[in-house]
């Protein structure tokens, strides 16, 4: 390193270690010979302030560099700043940003835990739980255990009026759910018995007055009154003697030609025997037997073709009555929850005709309870149930898929 003097500039001279040469100016106090440079070493006592003062004026010039490049913005931007408003680039890069997380989360595709395998999602937009179809899942009602337990907190809040009031409500609840379990399972026992019966004369061709009069003769067979004993024979005679003409056999007070004038006759004139005339006699009855059948198999075709009509017109009018109070009345999905129940055994208990009267008299007497909404802190503190169908068969969607079920007829 080699310092140059000369008219009051000090220099530099770093080449000889590999550097540039560089120099700074160092105040000379004097006249312009220099000559007050200072004793003994009078070159490094100038060059430390001539350095110092260089490396400010480089930071200086850089500084005044890079606040010539930054860019001024426009006129806007200016009186924005003097307003003191944020810059309008600011804020149109804000709202360009905004729109780009809008845009995004619009078009973002819900995850594994959001969605079911098939795409739809598990919550609405107010929280509430999706079935993979997309429908509202139904809270699943608290059982009597639940309702009528309290916890240590509870029973601290509650005072020993409330409590005692609480064991009451608690007692009540729980005789009820007794009483219609024994309820439940004595109809679900003459359920049982109905079926049986209806399937045994389903089964032996008995119809409502075949049955009726097999009960009276029973009950007259076993009366202690001596009157109703000689009715219950009278009429066993009757079945026998039907029975042999149903054979074409003659037996004591059975005359297979009573029916048949024009035969007794002939075999009194002598023009046929007697064994003939009874051949004659059990074509016709034969023939006017399976007339008969036939005239009852058409009677029944006609029955049926008519009782379908009936139910069309019942299913049409129940499909016009739902929709109009479906447009009318804001509790119609909670009543129909409750209507739906109840369509099976309207099917089976009534006329076609009788259908929509007695649905709109059951929907009429159904009353939707309201309960206050719980507050955001409360919601979240209700813990999350499992719900699900009922076992058996699954519960009808709609009022068709009800009406279709009590008719007996299969899901596709």
């Amino acid at each position: 390193m080699h310092f140059i003097f000369g008219r009051g500039w000090v220099y530099q001279d770093e080449t000889a270690d590999g550097g540039a040469a560089g120099g700074g100016a160092a105040s000379g106090a004097g006249d312009e010979g220099g000559t007050d440079l200072g004793e003994g070493d009078p070159g490094e006592k100038g060059s430390e302030p001539g350095a110092g003062q260089g490396d400010d004026q480089a930071a200086a010039a850089a500084a005044a560099q890079k606040k010539e490049e930054k860019p001024q913005g426009d006129m806007k931007d200016a009186i924005d700043a003097a307003l003191g408003y944020k810059p309008a680039g600011d804020a149109a890069a804000k709202k360009k940003q905004e729109e780009d997380a809008a845009a995004a989360a619009g078009t973002k595709k819900p995850q594994a835990a959001e969605a079911w395998p098939n795409g739809k999602p598990r919550k609405s937009d107010k929280g509430e739980d999706l079935d993979d179809k997309g429908q509202v899942v139904k809270p699943k009602a608290k059982t009597t255990a639940e309702l009528t337990t309290l916890s240590d907190a509870d029973k601290k809040a509650l005072g020993p009026a409330a409590q005692a009031r609480f064991h009451e409500l608690s007692t009540a609840l729980k005789e009820r759910d007794t009483a219609i379990a024994a309820k439940d399972t004595a109809i679900k026992g003459l359920s049982v018995a109905r079926d049986a019966l209806l399937g045994i004369m389903q089964e032996t061709n008995t119809t409502k007055d075949d049955l009726a009069a097999l009960l009276e003769f029973n009950g007259l067979q076993k009366s202690g009154n001596r009157a109703e004993v000689e009715d219950a024979l009278k009429w066993l005679d009757g079945q026998r003697v039907a029975l042999l003409t149903r054979l074409g056999r003659e037996d004591a007070g059975v005359d297979l030609l009573k029916d048949f004038p024009d035969l007794t006759k002939q075999v009194e004139d002598e023009e046929i025997t007697r064994t003939a005339a009874l051949e004659i006699a059990t074509g016709r009855r034969d023939r006017a037997a399976r007339q008969r059948a036939e005239d009852r198999g058409r009677q029944h075709d006609q029955t049926a073709v008519q009782r379908k009509q009936v139910e069309e017109k019942a299913l049409t009018d129940i499909d016009a009555w739902t929709k109009q109070i479906a447009a009318q009345d804001l509790d119609y999905k909670a009543k129909e929850d409750r209507l739906l129940a109840k369509v099976a055994a309207v099917i089976k208990e009534y006329q076609p005709h009788q259908w929509l009267p007695t649905l709109k008299m059951l929907y009429e007497g159904i009353v939707i309870e309201r309960t206050p909404a719980p507050a955001a802190g409360d919601r979240l503190k209700q813990p999350l149930r499992p719900s699900g169908g009922s076992p058996g068969a699954p519960a009808p969607k709609d009022m068709k898929e009800a009406i279709d079920q009590g008719l007996g007829y299969a899901k596709g």
